[in-house]
This record gives C-alpha cells, structure tokens and sequence, in this order.
C-alpha cells in the first residue's frame, strides 16, 4: 500500500542550508528537547509563527499540575462560600493567599527548564 500523495499547496520543495557553530548547536538541541519536537520542527515553528513550540511537561510535573488544579477547584469553592456570606469574612485572607501559592507553584513547574523528565 503506497502513501497518500500529497496535495501540491503541502508539498514542501524548498530546501535551505544553514551552518551553525558548536554553541549554536547546542542550543537548538536544547531547545528541541525541551519542546519534545524535532530541531527542524522547531526552526519551521520559530520562523513562521516567531515563537518556540510550548514546552513539554514532564509527567511527573503533570501529575503535580493536576492535583494543584483540584485544590484549586476547592479553593475557588470555598471562596464562593465566603462570598455568599456562608463562611467567615476571615478565611478570604487565606484563601487568597493559598490561591496565590497554588499559581506560584504553577508558574514554577510549567517554566522549570532543569527537569530531567523533559
């Protein structure tokens, strides 16, 4: 069974060569093993879009990320709570601050670029 053909608009017959240093190098590998993409993959995202791929999470780091979701489903219950004058005016000072932890850890996973899970 042969490959469907590619329709013509798709087909990719431009071909560039581009020569990169040892540093260079490195970098695009790093940067393709972060995104969890190819280094040609990454090149064509970059210079189409000007962006880099998002970033792969790790799955550890994924695990992390859903059970912080949850307490942060709890937390915004809570708060609902509070504000329909159900719970003590008191416990919003600490809602907010465990909603302002919850989203620092977040930031700090989603950004973490030493994890070896990458």
């Amino acid at each position: 069974m042969a490959r469907p053909k590619v329709v013509q608009e798709q087909k990719r017959i431009y071909r560039y060569v581009i020569r990169l240093n040892e540093k260079e190098q490195q970098k695009f590998m790093a940067a393709a093993e972060i995104s969890g993409v190819e280094v040609y993959k990454l090149l064509r995202t970059k210079l189409l879009t000007g962006r880099f791929p998002e970033a792969k999470i790790a799955r550890v780091d994924l695990g992390v990320y859903l059970e912080l979701k949850k307490i942060g489903v709890n937390v915004n219950q809570i708060a609902k709570q509070v504000n329909a004058g159900k719970l003590p005016f008191e416990i919003r000072k600490i809602l907010l601050q465990l909603q302002e932890q919850q989203h620092l850890i977040i930031k700090v996973l989603l950004h973490d670029s030493n994890s070896e899970d990458r």
